[in-house]
């Protein structure tokens, strides 16, 4: 059985449980405690409300002292407000690790540099919330430096074989795929024969939406 349903949530409850964490955040940053205890009152508690106060201590922390005009301004907007209502749903239910520190870095990132259209944000935290750390790994395995020690031929499955040995080919193949499909990667030629380097090198795949995604890691 479901220990949380084990043991029922009012609505009572979550408002007076926000409120109390909002005066947590208040006493780290307090510039992003107020906005933020306005959207925790509808989230449940349990591990789910654990998870979402992980993300909000470490945002907090990373804003402390960060503070400025236009992220204040940002901060009051109802942009933000709806943007992190959707984002604390979605890390309430995710259960990795570290996909939530990468929500953490996006809030970070919206909150710092404000100004990117709402409908490209709500897009990058439905993108984030349905990939797999997976692909994440696949991704991060491209980014890397190539080793000077590489041989004369090579091929990108063998170099990515190499750098996630707990991964089948088979399974690489499909990730790989399932990221050109989304757009996060341009791999097209998995298996094709080319020089060490190149082969090695796998930087110039990642699209820039990609290249988001580790800017978030």
């Amino acid at each position: 059985m479901d220990r949380d349903a084990e043991h029922p949530i009012t609505r009572q409850d979550a408002v007076s449980t926000g409120l109390d964490f909002a005066a947590v955040l208040v006493s780290i940053a307090p510039w992003i405690g107020g906005p933020i205890g306005a959207v925790l009152s509808g989230v449940s508690l349990g591990r789910k409300m654990k998870r979402v106060e992980e993300v909000l201590l470490g945002l907090a922390a990373d804003l402390k002292d960060r503070q400025n005009a236009q992220s204040e301004e940002y901060l009051a907007s109802e942009d933000f407000q709806d943007l992190m209502e959707k984002v604390i749903l979605t890390v309430s239910e995710e259960r990795v690790v570290e996909k939530r520190n990468m929500f953490r870095a996006f809030l970070a990132g919206a909150v710092l540099e404000p100004g990117e259209p709402y409908d490209e944000q709500l897009r990058f935290v439905e993108l984030l919330r349905s990939v797999q750390l997976a692909h994440i790994r696949i991704i991060a395995a491209c980014a890397e430096m190539p080793s000077p020690a590489t041989g004369m031929i090579g091929s990108p499955s063998q170099t990515l074989a190499h750098r996630l040995p707990d991964y089948s080919p088979q399974l690489i193949a499909e990730l790989v795929g399932q990221l050109n499909d989304l757009r996060l990667l341009r791999l097209t030629s998995l298996n094709t024969l080319m020089t060490g380097h190149g082969a090695a090198d796998l930087r110039g795949v990642i699209s820039p939406l990609g290249h988001r995604f580790l800017k978030y890691l």
